[in-house]
């Protein structure tokens, strides 16, 4: 029966009866690394290593070398260049594994002078299927020139099955002092060629508010498939999701055994984002942004003002109102923030009119009145005339006008007003009776003018001639008293004379009498 087939009958026997192999990780002894031999002159290698080129030694003593051993009692030395190559073989107890990473270490140091001039020392490792075979070189040092013992790891992954691993001094930059310009001094191998894996781990914030970390390990090197568990937590993936801000440690086990493990740290999200409202200057502008800044977190961001989103961290001529502002990154991490976008109150004015008294006149007025917003100082202006600081507009004839004021901001305020006279005829009327009894109703003797009149003078007298008021003023007109004392009920005489608005003269006379 052959070989293979007597295999598969045994492992089918071992999984139908449920005994299971414990599998271990493939570590490779390698025979005298202290690289222990007997210094003979040159062509002398340490004991259980082929020789494969050239002439290697075994130190110290050799060609002036005099550096002490980093373990035991000799080591082993090469030199090589364009014409010459040294190296040393060893047949592995085992063939390493295509696919599988592997690991050992040595101490390694470079001579100046080594039977010839020397520039440089660099140690490569090839594996091969015989000792002199050099199918594959996994790993190289590059060049160094410390003189004295540095330990170096090697770290290769074959691409195919090697029974045999070789060491070489291996030239790869020119040497101007002579041809044969590498010198390798090498001692202190790890006693085997321990088979590894190399793990990777990477994460993804957590949001504040909500577990949506991730953390995830990549395996190079091992044997598939790979048993995964997660602490704390037990999850079982290569990449677990949906997890808080916190430490987690992955313990990898490949299908040989190999085991390895990690630490990753979840970190929580530093998105962080501000943001300003600027308002418009005046009211009725519709200038008003709103202008964010994000930081931290996974970008690119999404900016989202009451479900419109957007790439652009800038909102620009937004009406007044409420407002929510969600801050997004990458990760779906956000910050949401609720704005109320309130300008300045608008600029509120109200505008008394007085007619002119008749409609030949032009006594009229407009008086607008700020009545909220704005800051002042205010200015006022009639039909795009000059602007001024007072706001009664007067000596003006029935008519329409558009009125305009603005605030120290330059924010303004419009509108149209007509001013109409309610007497279409100019006169003045002299009432013909009066009560000064403090009713509050006719108590006093004066005209109603229906005119813009200048020059007003009013004489009344009683029954005996006498004057008992005289006056200029319309508007104040008599009370019904002379000298302080309240005068009888009879009737009075006035001699009344103004200019009109037609700046003619008139004179009225009449009598009024004074009821009790």
């Amino acid at each position: 029966m052959e070989k293979r087939n007597l295999c598969t009958i045994v492992w089918l026997f071992l999984l139908l009866t449920g005994i299971t192999l414990q599998l271990h990780a493939q570590h490779i002894p390698l025979r005298n690394p202290s690289l222990e031999g007997t210094p003979s002159g040159k062509n002398a290698i340490p004991h259980s290593w082929y020789k494969i080129s050239g002439t290697p030694d075994v130190q110290p003593g050799m060609f002036s070398v005099t550096l002490p051993p980093a373990n035991g009692q000799h080591f082993t030395g090469m030199h090589s260049g364009p014409e010459i190559m040294e190296g040393i073989a060893q047949e592995l107890q085992n063939p390493v594994k295509a696919g599988l990473q592997y690991t050992f270490s040595f101490k390694l140091a470079f001579v100046t002078v080594y039977s010839f001039y020397t520039c440089y020392g660099n140690l490569a490792v090839f594996g091969g299927n015989s000792p002199k075979d050099t199918a594959e070189l996994l790993w190289s040092s590059g060049p160094f020139t410390h003189q004295q013992w540095k330990s170096y790891t090697a770290v290769f992954t074959p691409h195919k099955d090697y029974k045999y691993i070789s060491l070489w001094a291996y030239p790869t930059l020119p040497c101007h002092k002579s041809k044969i310009g590498v010198a390798v001094l090498i001692d202190d191998l790890s006693k085997e060629l321990q088979q590894t894996v190399t793990a990777t781990v990477r994460s993804t914030p957590s949001c504040n508010n909500s577990n949506t970390g991730t953390a995830s390990v990549t395996i190079t090197g091992g044997q598939a498939p790979y048993e995964y568990t997660w602490s704390p937590g037990n999850y079982k993936t290569a990449v677990i999701r949906q997890v808080p801000p916190g430490t987690y440690q992955v313990t990898v086990k490949a299908a040989n055994g190999v085991q390895v493990q990690k630490q990753v740290t979840v970190k929580s999200s530093t998105l962080d984002a501000a943001v300003n409202v600027a308002t418009s200057s005046c009211y009725y502008d519709n200038k008003n942004r709103i202008n964010v800044s994000a930081s931290g977190g996974v970008p690119p961001y999404i900016y989202s003002l009451n479900g419109d989103s957007s790439h652009a961290p800038l909102f620009d001529h937004v009406p007044p109102g409420q407002y929510r502002l969600v801050v997004q990154d990458k990760q779906v991490c956000a910050d949401t923030f609720a704005l109320h976008v309130q300008p300045p109150p608008p600029l509120l004015v109200q505008v008394t009119v007085v007619p002119p008294s008749c409609s030949a006149t032009g006594n009229g007025q407009l008086i607008p009145h700020v009545q909220g917003g704005g800051r002042p100082p205010f200015a006022y202006r009639l039909n795009e005339g000059p602007w001024q600081a007072d706001s009664v507009f007067s000596n003006l004839p029935a008519g329409n006008y558009y009125y305009e004021v603005k605030d120290q901001g330059a924010c303004s305020v419009s509108g149209t007003v007509t001013i109409t006279s309610t007497y279409n005829n100019c006169t003045l009327i002299m009432p013909t009776a009066f009560s000064p009894n403090g009713d509050g109703n006719n108590d006093v003797f004066r005209p109603k003018v229906y005119d813009n009149i200048s020059r007003y003078h009013i004489r009344i007298f009683n029954r005996w001639g006498a004057v008992i008021y005289d006056g200029n003023n319309w508007q104040t007109g008599w009370d019904g008293t002379y000298k302080g004392a309240p005068q009888d009920q009879q009737t009075y005489i006035y001699i009344c004379t103004y200019v009109d608005g037609r700046h003619r003269p008139q004179e009225l006379k009449g009598t009024v009498t004074l009821v009790r």
